[in-house]
């Protein structure tokens, strides 16, 4: 039974604060000019746009959890676990470079998207998460899901759908500060296909680390440090191998040399890290102590704080086709977790990430 008691309702604010600050300053930097910026003519100006390199930034914000590991020495290494697994190390440990691989591709796309979505859309999409964990589970996993399972993610389907009318509608997003406009229909339609592929990814991650976490026992937050420390490596290779044969757009290389010569671009790079590394940490100590489905609450509300925030700020306007998008999409996960309706008559044999991945919580 979980205990909401105030430690835990103040990990969960961290935990909202910390999401959204994530995105926030994603779309932050992509707003950043580095290059012509006087130029009367916008469509001549240079921005920060630079995936891998934000890739980069998430990883070594995962990797801070190393920190949090050292110094607690005497945590046990392992998961208090029923079944009798293995121990993951060794030469067991670069398993993980598979998941590991999967986030790099995910998070480079998803970075990628935010050229083309406002940061709310973005958030939105990112609901379709759960279509993909789910059909993995049913395809791959061999899992069952019950009729009211199938109802909710066709909910979300219809709700992540609206919201992409929604912004495909809008012919710019208001604010002075913008530098992404939200349309026309194809930047946004490009946009949302780069989230779906990137949440495609994001499901075959967690399908394999349900596969390797099933045989042997690792702590959570030793599974983000080491896939943490897999991603960054393979991505600062690739980085320095992308920048010697093709360079150009998405040239990590050129995106350090761009936040070294950009204030704004460093300060929140070092933001971005900051608030990757508390999101991860702050989210399996919260996962530990609440149900599945506090946890689908608090997901929505960070996408109602990323919402909010670019709203405040003036980065899009209100539509209302989009609020309608947003409650059709937060009824299907509420629905799908079992917040609300009636529980499936029929016997579920759920994927463990669809309801009880209390171990680790992903940006």
């Amino acid at each position: 039974m979980p205990q909401f008691n105030p430690t835990t309702m103040a990990l969960i604010a961290c935990m909202l604060a910390s999401g959204v600050t994530t995105t926030i300053l994603a779309k932050y930097q992509d707003m950043q000019c580095i290059r012509a910026c006087s130029d009367p003519d916008p469509a001549r100006r240079v921005y920060f746009q630079q995936p891998l390199f934000q890739t980069i930034q998430m990883f070594t914000g995962e990797m801070g959890c190393w920190l949090v590991i050292l110094l607690r020495r005497r945590a046990p290494t392992t998961v208090p676990d029923s079944r009798p697994r293995a121990p993951l190390r060794g030469r067991r440990l670069l398993l993980l470079a598979l998941p590991a691989m999967c986030d790099i591709t995910s998070s480079t796309l998803l970075n990628a998207s935010l050229f083309f979505v406002s940061a709310s859309i973005y958030q939105m999409s990112r609901g379709t998460l759960v279509l993909f964990v789910a059909l993995l589970a049913v395809l791959v996993r061999r899992r069952t899901l019950g009729a009211r399972r199938w109802v909710a993610l066709w909910v979300v389907v219809v709700g992540v759908g609206i919201v992409g009318v929604a912004g495909a509608r809008s012919v710019k997003a208001t604010g002075t500060a913008t530098v992404m406009e939200v349309g026309p229909a194809l930047k946004v339609v490009l946009g949302m296909l780069l989230i779906a592929t990137a949440q495609l990814f994001t499901a075959g991650l967690f399908t394999l680390e349900e596969y390797i976490l099933e045989r042997y026992s690792l702590e959570a937050l030793k599974v983000v440090g080491w896939e943490g420390l897999f991603g960054f490596s393979i991505s600062l290779a690739g980085a320095v191998l992308f920048h010697f044969a093709i360079g150009g757009a998405g040239d990590a290389v050129e995106g350090w040399r761009e936040m070294r010569a950009h204030r704004a671009v460093a300060m929140s790079s070092i933001a971005i890290i900051v608030a990757t590394g508390c999101f991860n940490f702050v989210g399996i100590t919260v996962a530990r102590r609440v149900s599945a489905t506090a946890r689908s609450t608090v997901d929505c509300g960070r996408t109602l704080g990323v919402w909010m925030v670019s709203l405040l700020l003036r980065w899009e306007s209100f539509k209302l086709l989009q609020a309608a998008g947003f409650l059709v999409l937060v009824g299907g996960l509420m629905l799908f977790s079992g917040v609300v309706g009636a529980p499936d008559v029929a016997k579920e044999e759920a994927a463990p990430l669809l309801e009880e991945r209390a171990e680790e919580v992903r940006d």
